[in-house]
């Protein structure tokens, strides 16, 4: 019986790495918008996060960056939107958690509707016809949901594979491992869809990661760009958190 609780515990590990090494992609990928608000950086353990990114460089020059060229080469624009727009669709899940305990109401509605219509009259998510029908939400996590309740960033970190993060939002990733349903799904499935998003992630920032690489100093503009990214969706997040709030106290006067 141990065995059995052990291999469990082994197969759990092994899905939350994986998890988490496609949310280091993602976060590390997105394509940011500066902001004159953006966080401070807190970087005490610049040295060693500096070996770790040289690492990540490494796997990515060797890995990640061939079989998403590879990925371009052969997948017709067609079937990368379609991937794209699945991806999307099996995140929904955790962003619909995170709006309920941001208690944006209105974020929670749409992502509900969204991943209903996409995963139903959308052929599980290839198709984005909640979009279509003027569905729009936006897209949170943990990370996100702890700054809202006051949770300060914290000392940048640049973790091995996962790439960029802070304290908070590594917590946060760790924590959105537990609220996608994909977690608990069988092994090859499971570790098909994170290949999946993770070759999605690294093909549609092709051109950001480039641009990363050739600069002066790549860290350095990783970790602005990352920083300014999260500054930018925790200002979001907060602002339409507070909008849904307003909107639910004035329907509740009237």
């Amino acid at each position: 019986m141990g065995y059995f609780k052990a291999e469990n515990t082994l197969k759990m590990f092994g899905k939350f790495v994986a998890v988490a090494f496609c949310a280091g992609m993602l976060s590390a990928c997105t394509t940011p918008v500066p902001s004159a608000n953006s966080e401070t950086t807190h970087d005490p353990i610049e040295p060693l996060n500096r070996g770790i990114f040289q690492f990540n460089y490494a796997v990515d020059t060797v890995l990640l960056k061939p079989v998403a060229q590879g990925y371009d080469a052969v997948m017709p624009k067609r079937g990368q939107t379609m991937v794209s727009n699945f991806v999307s669709n099996i995140k929904e899940p955790v962003t619909f958690a995170n709006s309920v305990l941001q208690t944006d109401a209105n974020n929670s509605f749409t992502t509900l509707w969204r991943f209903l219509f996409n995963s139903t009259f959308g052929i599980a998510g290839l198709f984005d016809v909640a979009s279509e029908l003027g569905l729009k939400n936006r897209e949170t996590g943990l990370g996100d949901t702890f700054a809202i309740y006051g949770a300060d960033a914290g000392p940048y970190l640049m973790i091995p594979v996962f790439g960029p993060s802070s304290v908070r939002d590594g917590i946060g990733r760790a924590g959105d491992v537990f609220l996608d349903p994909i977690s608990y799904t069988n092994n090859p499935v499971f570790y098909s869809v994170v290949a999946v998003k993770t070759i999605e992630a690294r093909h549609r920032n092709m051109k950001l990661l480039n641009d990363i690489y050739n600069s002066i100093d790549p860290y350095s503009t990783m970790r602005s760009i990352y920083t300014q990214f999260r500054a930018k969706a925790i200002k979001n997040a907060i602002n339409q958190r507070n909008k849904s709030l307003e909107s639910a106290k004035s329907q509740d006067s009237n």
